[in-house]
């Protein structure tokens, strides 16, 4: 017997969470959480080898995925492709991280045109330190229901935002220089 299908592996995960396959009665099923059945599952990986080590368990709808083909590995864990939009990625430690809900803990580089459009210098900065954020014209909820448009229509922006380990790690003085490295570092990675 070769490698489990991802199909297979979805029924082996349904099957120790207690619901049992098409045409079969089990009286008495195993009923184990969806993170004890993805252990069962990590250890048939890691140990017999007998399921890709490719397959993932989002970290939100706990749902099995492929990584080769979908998703992304996030810093608290692994997201699919529906759940991908929940999170940002940052350039400066090249990591997916959880997107915050508030303007209060939501860092982004001000990139060299964006600092340009906005009268401001290129650098790190709070969202609620940006000038859309801090006016008196627009309030909190607005940046609440924009989180939700982004939700409702999948759409994301991978680049630009930091993470906030990064955020607090950065002096001052270093803030201006790394935002134009994460910059270039977009840049570059747009074009290549």
């Amino acid at each position: 017997m070769g490698e489990l299908t991802i199909e297979q592996t979805e029924e082996l995960y349904k099957f120790l969470q207690g619901e049992a396959p098409d045409g079969y009665n089990i009286e008495n099923p195993v009923k184990l959480t969806s993170e004890q059945a993805f252990g069962v599952i990590w250890f048939l990986q890691e140990r017999y080898r007998i399921i890709p080590d490719r397959y993932e368990q989002c970290n939100k709808c706990k749902e099995i995925f492929d990584s080769y083909s979908e998703g992304i590995y996030a810093k608290d864990g692994s997201a699919c492709e529906c759940c991908r939009s929940e999170y940002n990625y940052c350039p400066l430690c090249d990591e997916y991280f959880k997107k915050s809900e508030t303007p209060e803990t939501t860092y982004f580089v001000l990139s060299l045109d964006d600092a340009k459009d906005q009268d401001m210098q290129p650098g790190l900065y709070k969202a609620k330190n940006f000038p859309i954020y801090s006016s008196n014209m627009i309030s909190q909820w607005i940046y609440k229901d924009a989180v939700e448009v982004e939700k409702e229509t999948n759409e994301y922006e991978e680049t630009g935002f930091i993470c906030q380990e990064c955020f607090n790690k950065l002096t001052e003085d270093d803030r201006t220089s790394c935002a134009r490295e994460a910059v270039s570092k977009q840049h570059t990675t747009a074009q290549g």
